[in-house]
């Protein structure tokens, strides 16, 4: 079965035409945030939808809008150095990754104080993929499910799909930080 189907039966296809539709008419981070979080719960688990955007030194990651139908922990605002971090090599290679147990992964790392913030939410396993724009690495979307392993394959593949247009939006939005 193709991933589109095993996923939602092409529902995941409008909603790449409703995001297109919005980047082109000059959607900003917020607005398009707000239309993922709604929009993806009828083709991916998405309790939890966050975006991590890289600063200019390109060594850190400060965490932009947050949507969440819960509690926030972990919200805008909070950074940290992906330098010795496992986002690093994500973010140079533009691999996405699945954490199938949130749990796990924090008693294994228990130094990642934004994993405890987000276990601490109830979220129990993520999905993370790069934003990138040619070879300009912009920062990280997470997508959290309050399930155990919530996540497949066929959603990573999707995920890079709505990544770029993520990625679009970002680049869009530090253009005009930079020019005011």
């Amino acid at each position: 079965t193709p991933a589109a189907e095993r996923l939602g039966g092409g529902r995941e296809f409008r909603l790449i035409a409703g995001l297109t539709e919005r980047i082109n008419r000059g959607a900003d981070l917020d607005a398009l945030l707000d239309t993922l979080h709604v929009a993806l719960r009828e083709v991916v688990p998405c309790d939890r939808l966050s975006i991590g955007l890289l600063q200019a030194d390109g060594h850190t990651l400060v965490l932009g809008p947050v949507r969440t139908d819960g509690q926030v922990a972990l919200a805008s605002g909070y950074h940290e150095s992906i330098e010795g971090s496992t986002l690093k090599p994500l973010l140079e290679t533009g691999a996405t990754r699945i954490i199938e147990d949130l749990e796990a992964y924090l008693a294994a790392k228990p130094s990642s104080q934004s994993t405890r913030q987000i276990v601490r939410e109830g979220m129990r396993s993520s999905l993370t993929v790069p934003l990138v724009v040619g070879d300009r690495r912009v920062g990280v979307m997470w997508f959290s499910s309050r399930t155990r392993a919530a996540y497949v394959r066929a959603h990573e593949d999707f995920m890079r799909c709505i990544a770029g247009h993520v990625a679009f939006v970002v680049e869009k939005a530090w253009l005009r930080e930079e020019n005011l």
